[in-house]
């Protein structure tokens, strides 16, 4: 496979406090690759005020 696509919202459930588990799973069919991943409790909710309640702030370096 040669392009890698990125998802920025996947970083938000793997830093939310809430989350207290995470399964991920994998499929391929030779020229494509399907990854899922379940996280619960279910976060990231559109609310403003719950979002910074629940993200863990300074979880990944600044660079640059």
């Amino acid at each position: 496979m040669s392009k890698v696509v990125k998802y920025p919202v996947l970083k938000d459930f793997l830093v939310w406090k809430d989350t207290k588990e995470l399964g991920v799973g994998m499929a391929s069919n030779g020229k494509k690759a399907y990854v899922v991943g379940h996280y619960r409790p279910a976060g990231n909710i559109a609310n403003e005020v719950y979002f910074q309640k629940n993200k863990l702030h300074n979880f990944f370096p600044k660079i640059g």
